[in-house]
């Protein structure tokens, strides 16, 4: 009787084991469940990124030609960013275009800061999160290729004198800060 209450026991002390084990699997189950699953990147872009592209001004004189808003990840951080990318035209020459949207920016009285400035091609940066790109497509096929249509393209620069890439950029996340902003 001894060796049968000794298995006994043992039996008993398995089972709790063994159900333990199992409540505690379903309590890790349920918590993984609700737990975040790893960086959360935005599918589409927020209320406030529509707002922060309305409030930045086309440069004077400038055609819209088509846009579009692409976004792009941070896949070692959970940071997302929009950039809404337009393809202008004008029949003012670029370097006008670029001086000429600067005394804009300048006369809103905004705090804004030139990373960049090129022949062809202009980087302001508007906060660490957020910037504009202005560059001179007129020559440049490849890249306009890369942004664009190649057909829409080909017609802008047939149409305007001068043919330009304008780009608003906000990020949206943990994202690294531009350190062009932190100078």
């Amino acid at each position: 009787m001894t060796h049968s209450k000794h298995r006994l026991r043992n039996i008993v002390i398995t089972v709790a084991i063994v159900v333990g084990m199992w409540q505690l699997l379903k309590l890790c189950l349920a918590l993984l469940i609700t737990l975040p699953s790893g960086p959360k990147y935005l599918d589409a872009p927020p209320a406030e990124f529509y707002d922060f592209v309305a409030g930045i001004p086309t440069p004077e004189g400038a055609t819209t030609v088509i846009t579009n808003i692409e976004r792009y990840i941070a896949p070692q951080r959970a940071c997302t960013h929009f950039i809404q990318q337009s393809l202008l035209g004008s029949e003012t020459d670029f370097s006008s275009i670029k001086q000429n949207y600067l005394k804009e920016l300048h006369n809103r009285g905004d705090q804004w800061l030139v990373a960049s400035d090129e022949a062809g091609y202009l980087k302001i940066v508007l906060s660490a999160d957020a910037m504009i790109v202005i560059a001179d497509l007129t020559d440049d096929l490849p890249f306009a290729r890369l942004a664009f249509s190649e057909t829409i393209y080909l017609e802008a620069r047939d149409t305007y004198q001068t043919v330009y890439f304008f780009s608003v950029d906000h990020s949206y996340g943990n994202c690294i800060p531009d350190p062009d902003w932190e100078k």
